[in-house]
């Protein structure tokens, strides 16, 4: 199932190759890479696929998440 979160972007970062969106999901932060020149849509959404997630908690990955 492809649900989308909706979420608001609160910095894009030029990284080259990639953008590093940065957006809060409740009063969490997520970051995604994006590829160079993708266009953030008008109302950006976040969707979640288990196998691409990482999450970390007091700077240290929480592999039992995965």
């Amino acid at each position: 199932m492809n649900q989308q979160v909706p979420t608001v972007v609160t910095s894009l970062e030029d990284l080259g190759r990639y953008q590093l969106a940065t957006a809060r999901l409740g009063e969490a932060r997520v970051q995604a890479l994006l590829p160079e020149g993708h266009p953030l849509p008008a109302q950006p959404a976040l969707q979640l696929p288990r196998e691409h997630l990482r999450v970390y908690q007091d700077g240290r990955s929480l592999e039992a998440a995965r």
